[in-house]
């Protein structure tokens, strides 16, 4: 919600907190897939 302001006024910003939420997830992804090979 505090971001709706802030990506008027710094669309750069915005644009690199999009890339870190979307390498946050692939890190989760792949942390995933190695302890489903682990548990397996």
């Amino acid at each position: 919600m505090l971001n709706s302001g802030l990506s008027v006024t710094k669309p750069k910003g915005n644009r690199r907190q999009q890339l870190e939420q979307q390498i946050e997830a692939w890190q989760t992804l792949l942390q995933n897939i190695d302890g489903d090979k682990h548990n397996s």
